[in-house]
């Protein structure tokens, strides 16, 4: 055998390990994540858009959430916002725990409506836990607003919130706009967190606000029906929301705003 030969073996031979290599790096059967080294799996885009939609709720009458430009933890939120991101996460994330909902039961409670689902007090608690920590506390209040036209009652036993749509609208002046800027893995994957851009706007004096509450002005930007954030970057206020691993799950920490 010459050495031409040999040497388009050993090419050869090289070319499907190679060509074998990739294979398994594309193909990644059982793919799941890779894991740390403290054995937390590695963070995703998917992780982390899910994480930022833990923070989507309505808010029309400007009660602090995450977005009061102060720093923000559990402690500072009322009852009925926990509630609302709770039902925000069961909805999204735990529908196995959406039971059906009867215009019957609803009639027992005195409302009228197109009755979604109920949902345990229970999972409320079990819920609370994994959003925001074990330390968290939650009393549960009579009935609550979910969104424009979809609201919570509490059932008479206690053990149930019935959830279910009414005809009656809330007349909402403000408009918010939120877009996610980056976010930041640190502490061996345990810490997330999240920066996004937030700017909330009056439709009717074209108004912008830094913040939830209306306390700061935004004297850069004016609302606009094709107002676009990407245009108005150096002039808005940026949001850092802090995740922690704990558990099997990364909970809400802090929200406070970064300039």
């Amino acid at each position: 055998m010459n050495k031409k030969k040999i040497l388009l073996y050993v090419a050869v031979i090289l070319l499907v390990i190679l060509i074998g290599f990739l294979f398994i790096k594309i193909f990644d059967f059982e793919n799941e994540p890779k894991k740390s080294d403290n054995g937390i799996p590695e963070v995703t885009l998917e992780l982390v858009d899910q994480l930022y939609s833990y923070l989507d709720i309505d808010n029309p009458n400007g009660i602090m959430t995450m977005y009061s430009n102060i720093y923000t933890t559990v402690n500072n939120l009322s009852y009925d916002v926990l509630e609302k991101m709770i039902l925000n996460y069961t909805i999204n994330y735990d529908t196995t725990n959406l039971e059906n909902l009867t215009s019957a039961e609803l009639l027992q409670e005195n409302v009228e409506g197109t009755p979604l689902y109920k949902i345990k007090t229970a999972v409320f608690n079990t819920n609370l836990s994994k959003l925001f920590g074990n330390e968290a506390k939650l009393q549960f209040t009579a009935n609550f607003i979910f969104q424009e036209n979809i609201r919570a009652i509490l059932s008479n036993s206690g053990d149930y919130y019935y959830v279910y749509e009414t005809n009656e609208i809330n007349n909402n002046s403000y408009k918010v706009f939120k877009k996610m800027d980056r976010y930041l893995v640190t502490d061996n994957n345990a810490t997330i967190k999240i920066y996004d851009y937030y700017l909330k706007c009056n439709i009717e004096t074209n108004i912008c606000y830094n913040d939830e509450r209306n306390r700061y002005i935004n004297n850069n930007v004016k609302y606009t029906e094709d107002l676009n954030l990407d245009n108005y970057t150096n002039y808005l206020t940026t949001y850092e929301h802090t995740f922690k691993y704990d558990n099997g799950n990364y909970y809400w920490v802090s929200s406070n705003a970064t300039n």
